[in-house]
């Protein structure tokens, strides 16, 4: 899998389409942080349990949390939605 940067992949879209479409699953990336993948459409991730359990399980977390703790500072809730995302896109690979 590359990285591309989103100047770049706006300049070449149309070749990184063409890779996509032999295959090739491409990042993009905005400050080198990666925001958006382009990837054919088999190559998408089927509807998993394991990731609607893993939602249901982090919903309960966060309402156990909120009942026991209250209010939730900006900085932990900023933390939270890092990890919800790092475990999305890890499921999703």
């Amino acid at each position: 899998m590359e990285s591309v940067g989103v100047f770049e992949a706006k300049n070449h879209f149309s070749e990184l389409l063409e890779r996509v479409q032999r295959g090739e699953v491409v990042t993009i990336t905005k400050h080198g942080k990666p925001v958006a993948q382009i990837s054919p459409p088999d190559a998408l991730p089927s509807q998993n349990t394991d990731s609607t359990e893993l939602l249901q399980s982090l919903s309960r977390a966060k309402a156990a949390f909120l009942e026991k703790r209250g209010r939730v500072a900006p900085w932990a809730l900023a933390d939270l939605r890092d990890t919800r995302d790092a475990l999305g896109a890890r499921d999703s690979n």
